[in-house]
């Protein structure tokens, strides 16, 4: 006799052996066609050959953060005890059902890493055994991994934040799934489709790219999920008609106005442009980019890194032949490396000018003093907004200085909760969102107007040597209406 109860892996085997049995004297296909899918296909390596869908949305099932990062933790044994602490979570999570032992375990992973997954799984699993609301973020994951942390760190610690508070979201914990969108449309959309479909999921934070956004927008509009993406700079991604879609991100042509404006006050003469003609934000970027002092030297073709064998040590020979004495990069996440290219390929011989897609320290570790005196214009820096509590919070958890996406990430996500706090229904939550009642975020006061931020705000900042990091992105002071507004009672 058993002296404990069976698991869900167990019964699952269980009914489906008593199945089989029974079958035998009336007609296999008959009885296995009687069992659902979606028992059978929590069996790992079934030799049923059922067609399983790949569930895309994670909240703790399995690990989407590739093991790359381990190669951050200094020694070996903390590497091994952070790898095998953070599966043994999943597997007491998700398999075994015990999501108590879960918390330890992934608290004992985070503790040797700050691995936003880890954290957005702990809280997962703290909730398991209360009432809970769950929501979803997408992140590129499989296309660019740092991008995909530093949305995840934001996400991350505005569900601790409200899962570790008194009140929570009037009692209820707050769940995360994770999806990895590949940084590809397909994938994307299948994601979209998933979160509509599960009818827990009130709400998702996504995606980066703008042309990913764009995308998926309309999609989730019609199915009545709000989608709330705090990268994604391009015009087209809300709509006066799209009721669900909101934005963090100040629309691009903001960006180009503040970047303009300081252009103008630096005096250069010849400006040479590099763009992405596959990437709308990018094209967007390089065609709002006018009414400057300075003469555009460049045609469409002379620096398009998306044509085929692209080559930036022609395109810089051909900006120093047309005695170009600036360079504006105007970026895509999809072809980030070629800006960088760019940039390693100027060798200091242009003033660089660009947008924040390259505020990362990856950039940092990968150009260094290429890219001294690049100057940036970012929706978010942590010197930009006096007596913010989030970026010395986001330090201390995270062990590093947090930046633009992290911030963005945490004002979608806490921007998501308010909303929740005043109506939990999914279909009713973008209401409250449209109403002018402002919420405190990293970013100041945040409100909407048709989706839109009200009083976006941008900063300009600059690429210097620093002698603790070697490279750092600050705050120029040079520029003006370079500091962000602040909350009421901060």
């Amino acid at each position: 006799m058993l002296n404990r109860q069976l698991n869900r892996r167990e019964w699952i085997y269980l009914i489906i052996s008593v199945i089989l049995t029974v079958s035998i004297s009336s007609g296999f296909a008959s009885q296995i066609a009687s069992i659902p899918n979606k028992f059978l296909c929590e069996i790992e390596d079934s030799p049923l050959n059922i067609n399983c869908q790949e569930k895309l949305i994670s909240f703790g099932d399995k690990q989407l953060i590739p093991t790359d990062i381990e190669k951050n933790i200094e020694k070996k044994l903390d590497r091994n005890n952070f790898h095998d602490y953070k599966q043994q979570g999943i597997e007491l999570l998700f398999r075994i059902k015990a999501p108590a032992n879960a918390v330890d375990k992934f608290q004992q992973a985070f503790a040797i890493y700050p691995d936003p997954e880890t954290l957005i799984y702990k809280n997962n699993a703290q909730s398991q055994s209360h009432s809970h609301l769950q929501i979803a973020v997408s992140v590129p994951i499989s296309h660019k991994l740092y991008i995909a942390e530093e949305i995840l760190r934001g996400v991350a610690q505005a569900q601790n934040e409200i899962n570790q508070s008194n009140d929570r979201i009037n009692g209820k914990w707050l769940q995360v799934g994770i999806a990895d969108d590949k940084n590809d449309i397909p994938v994307a959309k299948k994601i979209a489709e998933q979160a509509i479909s599960n009818t827990n999921i009130l709400a998702m934070v996504g995606h980066n790219a703008s042309k990913i956004s764009t995308e998926v927008a309309k999609i989730y509009n019609d199915n009545k999920l709000v989608m709330v993406t705090p990268t994604s700079y391009d015009l087209d991604i809300t709509n006066p008609q799209y009721e669900y879609i909101f934005k963090i991100v100040p629309n691009v042509n903001i960006l180009v106005n503040h970047l303009r404006k300081y252009y103008n006050s630096q005096n250069y003469k010849q400006l040479f442009i590099c763009f992405d003609s596959k990437e709308q934000v990018s094209t967007n970027f390089k065609r709002l980019f006018t009414d400057i002092e300075a003469q555009v030297v460049s045609e469409d073709d002379d620096c398009n890194v998306s044509k085929n064998n692209f080559q930036p040590n022609t395109a810089i020979s051909k900006a120093q032949a047309m005695q170009a004495d600036s360079l504006l990069l105007a970026t895509s996440v999809t072809t980030i490396n070629s800006f960088i290219d760019l940039a390693k390929a100027s060798k200091g011989r242009l003033a660089l000018f660009s947008t924040s897609t390259l505020y990362t320290d990856e950039i940092l570790s990968k150009a260094k003093e290429a890219l001294k005196n690049m100057v940036l214009v970012t929706p978010w820096h942590p010197d930009a907004f006096a007596n913010n509590p989030f970026p010395l919070k986001a330090e201390q958890m995270w062990q590093r200085k947090v930046n633009w996406r992290t911030a963005m990430a945490y004002d979608a996500t806490k921007v998501i909760i308010e909303g929740l706090k005043r109506n939990t229904n999914r279909e009713e939550l973008p209401k409250e969102l449209h109403k002018n009642i402002p919420i405190c975020g990293s970013t100041g006061e945040i409100s909407f107007q048709s989706g839109e931020r009200r009083q976006p705000q941008a900063f300009i900042i600059k690429v210097v040597e620093d002698n603790d990091t070697g490279y750092d992105f600050i705050l120029d002071s040079t520029a003006e209406n370079n500091s962000g507004k602040s909350c009421n009672n901060q």
